[in-house]
């Protein structure tokens, strides 16, 4: 059991030792404890390696478990599910037919409480890049205690007192006859990392006034990566990550800038004393032009491949040249690093260390640029 630094107690399971945690209930939601802790809430990983046989024994469940078939979501024909945990197969798309295992919140819990409970079992598959891939992990961290006050973050964001790395947020109120729950959301759902806060206890319908608010983080792909690889314990990290992308801060009235603004004492109590921690991955070219094509063939592809149709290739490359409209700094930037890297390539030069251009009768010429027309085929 860890307590991590700061103030205030929290409790957080140990991936690796989930068996420390003795309790006579099996299921180990913070409600059933009144403690605050964080969680891991959702989980979902494809494999390029494995079946649904396969993966459901690589979650090796302690005792026989029922699976039953239904039909798959995420563009999957088939699903078989526990409860939970669902493993999705049979993709429409022959290019994605690989499995994928998803466990929700309660998949989660259904792990912990069926299996040895052992996350890092499962995270050491994840990072196995070549054989599995993290779509999804979601991180809670439930307090119980009193540290978070829900109107209070709701003032602080209708204010805009903090600082964020989201640039888009949503406030909701989810309401009953008597009851509002609110809810506050940094980010959206289609980034790669987005956090959430609301009442848990008012979503679950208790109305016995018990505290529970629920601050959950959602991590995707390499910001999921990023998140399981990380050595640190999962308090000292899921507080050093929530540190690094979200701050609320007091006003100062003789500072424009909000950066510099202290960091609401509550805050500080509830994150505690940790380092900030990034899971950013700075994109790379090729990411950049990945995202360029996907939007060029699957969005405008169609409108494109009507206009060429008609007017034909040469035509299109003319107007193209001609439409009137200057490239954005960071389109520039994508196509210099483009031709640097095809330079390289070209010349056997190595851009990314500087010892490589020390061979003497290599010439790295960094501003070539393909010759006649070439640059359609390879994108310049």
């Amino acid at each position: 059991m860890e307590t991590a630094k700061g103030s205030f107690l929290l409790e957080v399971m140990d991936p690796d030792n989930i068996s420390g945690w003795n309790d006579e209930d099996p299921y180990f939601g913070s409600e059933k404890r009144g403690k605050n802790i964080i969680l891991y809430d959702w989980f979902s990983m494809t494999s390029k390696i494995d079946s649904v046989d396969s993966l459901i024994s690589s979650l090796d469940f302690k005792t026989p478990v029922k699976w039953e078939e239904s039909y798959g979501f995420y563009g999957y024909k088939n699903r078989v599910f526990f409860d939970g945990i669902s493993i999705h197969y049979n993709h429409c798309n022959s290019d994605s037919d690989y499995p994928l295992l998803e466990m929700s919140g309660q998949g989660c819990r259904d792990f912990e409480t069926y299996t040895d409970g052992n996350w890092g079992r499962l995270f050491k598959l994840a990072l196995d890049t070549d054989n599995y891939h993290v779509t999804r992990l979601d991180v809670a961290y439930d307090d119980h205690s009193g540290i978070l006050d829900m109107m209070k973050l709701i003032r602080k964001t209708e204010r805009r007192h903090f600082v964020s790395k989201a640039h888009k947020g949503v406030i909701t109120n989810s309401f009953s006859r008597d009851i509002d729950a609110y809810s506050v959301m940094f980010g959206v759902k289609k980034s790669d990392m987005y956090c959430r806060i609301y009442d848990k206890a008012r979503e679950r319908g208790f109305t016995d006034g018990r505290h529970w608010i629920r601050c959950e983080t959602v991590f995707k792909d390499d910001r999921a990566f990023n998140f399981i690889k990380n050595d640190l314990s999962l308090g000292e990290k899921y507080c050093g990550v929530l540190k690094n992308y979200l701050r609320f801060v007091e006003p100062d009235s003789k500072d424009t800038n909000k950066r510099r603004w202290k960091t609401s004492k509550w805050w500080d109590k509830f994150l505690g004393d940790c380092e900030k921690i990034s899971v950013y991955t700075p994109k790379t070219v090729e990411y950049n032009l990945s995202r360029i094509g996907r939007y060029v063939f699957h969005q405008a592809g169609n409108s494109i491949d009507t206009y060429i149709r008609c007017v034909g290739l040469t035509k299109f490359l003319e107007d193209l040249k001609l439409r009137g409209q200057v490239l954005t700094v960071h389109q520039k930037h994508i196509i210099n690093e483009y031709k640097a890297r095809i330079a390289a390539e070209n010349n056997n030069c190595n851009t990314n260390t500087a010892a490589a251009s020390i061979a003497g009768d290599v010439n790295c010429n960094t501003n070539y640029v393909p010759a006649s027309d070439d640059w359609v085929t390879k994108g310049l």
